[in-house]
């Protein structure tokens, strides 16, 4: 009787550490749903960056210009380019 119990016991005692080891273990692995969400965010600051950078330029030939239609035709093909890929990024995170 005692054996039995103690079989029981010992029987017990291994199932709880075999699900604890389990449960361990599957906590040690982002899920993918925790990767496509630190994805996206890794994404968001990576534009929103660019996004600040393209404004410091932008402003930048602002300020030397003045005004757009004053700029040189390279200084102005620029200025064109920036603003057309910063509302690209903006159109992207901005649904």
């Amino acid at each position: 009787m005692i054996k039995k119990c103690s079989a029981i016991l010992a029987l017990i005692i291994a199932a709880a550490a075999v699900a604890g080891l389990i449960a361990k273990l599957d906590e040690r692995w982002a899920k993918a749903g925790q990767v496509k969400q630190l994805e996206m965010r890794l994404d968001q600051k990576i534009d929103g960056d660019r996004m600040n950078q393209i404004q410091e330029r932008m402003w930048t030939l602002e300020d030397r210009y003045k005004a757009v239609d004053k700029m040189p035709q390279s200084v102005r093909e620029e200025y064109r380019v920036l603003k057309d890929e910063k509302d690209r990024l903006e159109k992207k995170w901005i649904k």
